[in-house]
């Protein structure tokens, strides 16, 4: 009998449409993980892309069952606000100081990455709602003080502090991961470590341990996807293969290049202890999975309808919009999803006339509530009752309280 969950035979079958789970309301069904095929390296196959994902444990939200859950929303006015300083963008222009990422830390503050496109002295920097103290850290340099280049880095919290991974060209080479540490005060440690993987940082495990987006490779033998593996490493050592995540391609496009609305596993991944949660493909939905690649618990939610009109489809290279725009980690532990909205054709983040929705699941697969976050709005982290974002139109930092929806009176 050939094995249903063998992971060579999921790679051959390529993309296919999300099937829908069972109609009750909420159902959880434990399972046994699939051992994984004895002819396949671990993490060869695109997780979810040929099939359904095998878990130890599952769970489905249905229409019925969203519908229940409680409702958040985003209070009137900003708790904070702030409006990063204005730098000098050359030829006597002056312009914002553009934000990277930002989170929320445990003590309440803010800290804020910048995205160094131009000259800058600044890279991080901190602020107090509690107090309106604010810190600026400078962009370190090299041990010749050669400026480095900050452009393209993700920054990480941890229990130690932060981490910065990209690649500054660090010494004149070029290629592998940038490691940066630096305290919860942005205090810098040296020197430097430099991983061997050439990709995007994701998020530090309990042990120290880095989880990072490898450079996507391809296409798959199926030829619809690129391979673009999530890998475990340590600075100095070999990076460790978790699971392999797709990225859908269109090959009528010129260089084989993303579909039009393609769904980015790397925009809805993150590390929470010592699992991985990830949304691998456009279905509705998220898993969690160990360094190891088991998959420890799949929750599944109904996405509704999410074909795209006829006239767009040959346009977008796919037939229907992803199920999630962007994942991430609260302070809380709570985890968030974003729902796309689409507008004609338009982009996915800004949500539609009355915002952007998230989902909030619990790490043990419950759906604590369904959250509007209103327009304009670009959302860079959840805290403790809370949401930090970035005004569009002029790029003001803006905390929000996050509060139940008190429900209307007959």
């Amino acid at each position: 009998m050939k094995d249903p969950c063998g992971a060579r035979g999921r790679a051959r079958r390529g993309f296919i449409g999300w099937l829908a789970a069972a109609a009750a309301t909420v159902s959880l069904t434990v399972v046994g993980a699939c051992a994984g095929d004895d002819d396949a390296e671990p993490g060869e196959a695109p997780l979810g892309w040929g099939g359904q994902i095998e878990a130890r444990a599952e769970r489905y939200w249905s229409s019925a069952g969203m519908d229940s859950a409680q409702r958040w929303t985003v209070a009137d006015a900003p708790a904070f606000a702030a409006l990063p300083d204005s730098l000098d963008a050359g030829s006597g222009r002056r312009g914002r100081r553009g934000i990277s990422h930002g989170a929320l830390l445990p003590d309440g503050r803010v800290a804020l990455l910048y995205r160094q496109t131009t000259p800058d002295p600044v890279l991080l920097h901190f602020l107090d709602p509690a107090t309106g103290a604010e810190s600026r850290i400078p962009a370190p340099r090299d041990d010749d003080g050669r400026a480095l280049n900050w452009s393209f880095f993700r920054m990480a919290v941890s229990d130690r502090g932060l981490v910065l991974g990209g690649d500054n060209e660090r010494g004149g080479r070029s290629g592998g991961l940038d490691l940066w540490y630096a305290d919860l005060s942005g205090t810098f440690q040296r020197p430097p470590s430099l991983a061997g993987v050439d990709g995007t940082l994701v998020g530090v495990l309990p042990d120290g341990s880095l989880v990072a987006n490898e450079s996507c490779r391809g296409p798959s033998a199926a030829g619809e996807l690129l391979l673009c593996s999530t890998v475990v490493v340590r600075a100095g050592d070999p990076a460790h293969t978790v699971f392999t995540g797709g990225l859908l391609i269109d090959p009528g496009r010129p260089g084989n290049s993303p579909a039009g609305l393609a769904h980015f596993h790397f925009t809805t991944i993150v590390v929470a202890g010592e699992l991985i949660w990830v949304v691998p493909t456009e279905r509705p939905e998220l898993v969690a999975v160990d360094r190891s690649g088991d998959v420890h618990l799949k929750i599944e939610w109904d996405g509704g309808d999410r074909s795209l009109p006829p006239e767009a489809r040959d346009q977008m290279g796919v037939e229907r919009f992803p199920a999630a725009a962007d994942l991430k980690l609260g302070t809380d532990g709570l985890l968030y999803v974003q729902r796309p909205t689409l507008q004609g054709t338009g982009a996915q983040d800004t949500g539609g006339p009355s915002g952007s929705e998230w989902l909030v699941f619990s790490q043990e697969g419950e759906l604590v509530a369904r959250l509007n976050v209103p327009r304009g709005l670009r959302v860079l982290a959840f805290g403790n009752g809370a949401v930090l974002s970035v005004a569009r139109t002029d790029g003001e930092v803006r905390v929000y309280e996050v509060r139940p929806t008190t429900p209307s009176l007959a």
